[in-house]
């Protein structure tokens, strides 16, 4: 940590909701558990499927969805920079900046 800025980003990356470190409203977390559903629905994921998100951004997607299925990674970044998060166990499903 080099100034209270990154500090804070620390802080709040260990201690709040994700839906808040993201910078959206708790009010949110409703539409993200409907998306989360939906695409549950859709996909009908299997516990030896492998999930890819692209532009996973903190995980409030995948991390629900990450418990659906064997393996889970999530993308973060363009062309240029791209990061990825491989998780074998729900638990250990996160989005990496």
């Amino acid at each position: 940590m080099n100034d209270a800025l990154s500090a804070f980003g620390e802080a709040a990356a260990h201690r709040l909701p994700p839906i808040m470190v993201s910078g959206r409203l708790p009010v949110f977390s409703t539409i993200i558990d409907e998306t989360v559903e939906d695409v549950s629905a859709k996909l009908r994921p299997e516990k030896t499927d492998r999930l890819l998100e692209i532009g996973c951004g903190l995980g409030l997607l995948l991390r629900p969805l990450a418990s659906m299925v064997h393996e889970a990674v999530g993308i973060i970044g363009g062309p240029r920079s791209p990061r990825s998060n491989r998780s074998q166990k729900a638990s250990d499903a996160r989005a990496v900046s």
